[in-house]
């Protein structure tokens, strides 16, 4: 696990972020001082997550899509794949013959899905993940995220500003990579010719044109964004560092911070209760007046007015220190959390029960 540090000048003042790199590839920005004392108080609490035994889902996992309320896959670690078909009561692992880690995954109905990952991997599926085929990237830069529109229109996004573009499932992918070097943590694809994408420095690009040019949107913040859900072309919600949600109304033209701290602090300001009051955010879903983030310290924020007010819930008192790093909503207030040691939290009905996994 590889430590880097940089520095900014914010208001006069010197401001240091870190950027952790996981042996998995994933930039993540947290802050030294408070990962050092949660480390510290939290040493004797035992393991950070109880995995139940007989478990077959133990890696970190990173991505998850259901197309309804039963039909759900998530992805992972060493090339981890796993589906439920019973809407999260049970999971089996398939076979997907990667061995590298996959960030992201993405279905469109029961049937076709992809995932993208370490060093460029790109898997599709036709048979609902019965048997998995890998696409050719023209770059070996890691993929974080991927989002199809439908059976043939997707955008795949990663390190150092790649941006791949298919219009035929995947067959032939485009490089549309940015100019700049800057990594690229989330897509949203909203029609054939519009999608987002959100990174880091509070980094937005739009596209109108298929993703053949990508316009920079000003964010109005210096942080980085991790996740990004699109209802429609005009309403999006963005998380990121420091519990950060932004929302937009009119596609992206002005962002409204909804909740989370933009304020960039001295390494100095910061301690152990602003880590856990602002944890970062990786990924949120809206559908309806429902609406779910999750990220650090086993955080997780619900939306029920279409994402205008969060609140936080209470984390789990049986597990220390998890992350989320994903979460989907399909209709009914139903969906599924993920994160690290193969945790999977189910959302049925509107309710979280962050003490619950899945089998």
């Amino acid at each position: 696990m590889a430590d880097l540090w940089f520095a900014s000048f914010k208001g006069g003042k010197r401001v240091f972020e870190r950027r952790l790199l996981t042996p998995e590839g994933i930039s993540r920005s947290y802050l030294s001082t408070a990962i050092a004392i949660l480390v510290t108080c939290c040493a004797g609490l035992g393991p950070a997550f109880a995995v139940e035994h007989g478990d077959p889902i133990q890696d970190n996992l990173y991505g998850v899509s259901f197309v309804n309320e039963r039909q759900g896959w998530a992805c992972g670690s060493f090339g981890t794949v796993a589906h439920t078909a019973d809407g999260g009561k049970t999971w089996t692992l398939q076979q997907t013959g990667a061995g590298e880690p996959l960030y992201s995954i993405d279905f469109v109905d029961e049937r076709l899905g992809w995932a993208v990952g370490r060093s460029g991997t790109i898997l599709h599926t036709a048979d609902g993940g019965s048997s998995w085929q890998t696409q050719k990237s023209p770059d070996a830069k890691h993929l974080f995220s991927v989002d199809f529109l439908d059976e043939t229109f997707g955008v795949a996004v990663g390190d150092w500003g790649m941006v791949l573009v298919t219009e035929d499932g995947g067959q032939t992918w485009a490089n549309r990579s940015l100019p700049e070097d800057v990594i690229l943590n989330d897509v949203a694809v909203i029609d054939r010719q519009r999608a987002l994408i959100v990174g880091e420095i509070g980094s937005i690009y739009r596209t109108e044109d298929a993703g053949k040019t990508w316009t920079k949107l000003d964010s109005g913040i210096d942080k980085t964004l991790f996740g990004i859900h699109c209802r429609d072309a005009q309403n999006c919600w963005v998380v990121g560092i420091d519990a950060l949600i932004l929302t937009t109304t009119d596609g992206g033209g002005v962002w409204e911070v909804r909740n989370g701290s933009v304020e960039m602090r001295p390494l100095e300001q910061v301690g152990f209760g602003q880590a856990f009051e602002n944890p970062s955010l990786y990924a949120v879903d809206v559908i309806g007046p429902f609406g779910v983030a999750a990220g650090e310290i086993g955080s997780v924020f619900v939306s029920r007015d279409a994402g205008v007010t969060w609140q936080r819930l209470e984390a789990s008192k049986n597990w220390a220190l998890p992350w989320f790093r994903d979460v989907v909503l399909v209709a009914g207030e139903k969906g599924a959390i993920v994160g690290a040691h193969g945790r999977r939290v189910m959302i049925q009905e509107g309710r979280i029960e962050l003490d619950a996994q899945g089998d």
